[in-house]
């Protein structure tokens, strides 16, 4: 198992580790401060001629609110920041089998931090994502 990790407002970015070369993104990656966004984890291939089997994300601090939605064949699992269970650290989607050369997304619903931007032209959220093959 390996893993590799504008003026629209407020923009989202993937961060992946540099360790192999994987290219996760999120679609749409730009939303408005206080807005609840529909968006996706993009995988569009798997790496080294592997098949994704897992991808894992890592909500950050400033997302207080996120939702993780299903895919087919996909289970998901959370872990949460405390024994409240009312706000998610991290959840991964496993279970599944995409090929090396298929593409697919994985949906979630989040609430964007309602930040004030009148001194800046944007803020950087970034999701550590683990991508297993």
């Amino acid at each position: 198992m390996k893993s590799s990790s504008c003026k629209l407002i407020a923009s989202f970015l993937v961060l992946v580790s540099q360790l192999a070369d994987a290219h996760v993104s999120l679609s749409p990656k730009f939303a408005e401060p206080g807005q609840n966004l529909s968006t996706a984890f993009y995988v569009p291939h798997g790496c080294n001629g592997s098949a994704t089997i897992a991808l894992t994300a890592t909500v950050p601090e400033s997302i207080t609110a996120i939702s993780p939605q299903a895919v087919t064949n996909w289970t998901i699992s959370t872990n949460y920041k405390d024994s409240t269970n009312s706000s998610i650290s991290n959840f991964t989607w496993s279970g599944g089998y995409l090929k090396p050369t298929d593409a697919l997304s994985f949906p979630v619903i989040l609430s964007v931090p309602n930040v004030n931007l009148s001194n800046k032209q944007n803020e950087t959220v970034y999701f550590p994502v683990i991508q297993v093959w």
